[in-house]
């Protein structure tokens, strides 16, 4: 069941009455029901049928607009069970939406209901067999509770999920469980232990096809980006020092021309573009002879942009 809040006592459960018209205001029971008549008579209206729903579920989804679809959440009942083949994706929409929402507000209530829903959508995907929708319901239940900093539950999550990859040869989702296990071992401080284990990652990624193309590059790239962000952060903030008698400089060096090849082609977020500047400045310094006019014409652009003049220093873990 969904989570629910109550439109006039703002109790949270999920056992709640709804509004019989319109099906979208909840309540706890009846008398506060009759309590919030006077406010809510005002939009009580029937509610859109459920292929209009779906419909404009599936344009608000596409196009990125998480609070969109999450107007639509009251309805994820009648969704499930009108397009039940289709489950696993309507599921995945509001979690996604949530997951969205956190990083947008810092709200943690969308962290929870992420992990309520994507628990949901692991256990149906078990039952069926589906076993990469099942393991990608952990790894994202395993983000949730890493941004809740429950790093025992997410540690659990994950492992589930790497041992469901291991088993079934998912390379896609061992990969995938490995990341996110080294950024949380990042992020808790052990940076030995995470970049093991975003080394594990990328090889798992590699290994998933053998023509990349396939998918795009998407998890080498996404085990890529993680590694080598995960290197800058273990150097000093001093830009001499991170340069010189570095054993991650070394690691680095055959890495980042291949991820300046593969940018170029990404839909890098700002964090990713920031990466791609450190990476081009690392090129600059380290392997000028291979840097192409194109790379120095971005990195010059970079350097000169608002945009990266606070993304600049390499900071250590704390």
């Amino acid at each position: 069941m969904v989570e629910t809040t109550c439109a006039h006592c703002g109790t949270k459960g999920d056992d709640q009455k709804r509004c019989g018209t319109c099906k979208n205001t909840f309540y706890c029971d009846a008398e506060c029901q009759k309590s919030h008549w006077k406010q809510h008579k005002k939009s009580c209206a029937k509610p859109l049928p459920i292929e209009e729903v779906k419909t404009r579920l599936d344009k608000a989804y596409s196009e990125n607009e998480w609070q969109e679809v999450l107007v639509h959440e009251p309805r994820m009942e009648d969704l499930l069970a009108t397009f039940t083949s289709k489950n696993n994706y309507i599921l995945r929409v509001f979690a996604d939406a949530h997951e969205r929402g956190f990083r947008a507000t810092g709200i943690r209530d969308h962290c929870h209901s992420t992990i309520r829903i994507e628990q949901r959508r692991g256990a149906l995907m078990g039952w069926r067999g589906a076993f990469a929708d099942q393991g990608r319901a952990m790894c994202s239940t395993a983000m949730s509770y890493s941004h809740l900093q429950m790093w025992e539950e997410a540690r659990t999550y994950f492992e589930l999920a790497r041992d469901l990859g291991e088993t079934h040869f998912l390379m896609d989702l061992e990969s995938e469980a490995c990341s996110g296990l080294g950024d949380m071992a990042m992020a808790v401080g052990d940076a030995a232990e995470g970049l093991q284990l975003l080394r594990n990652a990328l090889t798992s990624a590699e290994a998933t096809y053998a023509d990349h193309s396939l998918d795009n590059n998407r998890y080498v790239y996404n085990a890529l980006v993680r590694l080598i962000e995960a290197l800058f952060r273990c150097n000093t903030v001093d830009m001499d020092a991170f340069f010189e008698g570095s054993t991650a400089v070394e690691e680095l060096d055959p890495l980042v021309p291949r991820f300046c090849e593969m940018a170029k082609t990404s839909s890098c977020t700002a964090e990713i573009h920031s990466l791609y500047f450190k990476a081009l400045l690392h090129e600059v310094v380290i392997s000028p002879t291979r840097v192409t006019a194109t790379a120095c014409q971005s990195l010059t652009r970079a350097s000169t942009s608002r945009r990266f003049s606070t993304r600049l220093s390499f900071p250590q873990l704390e």
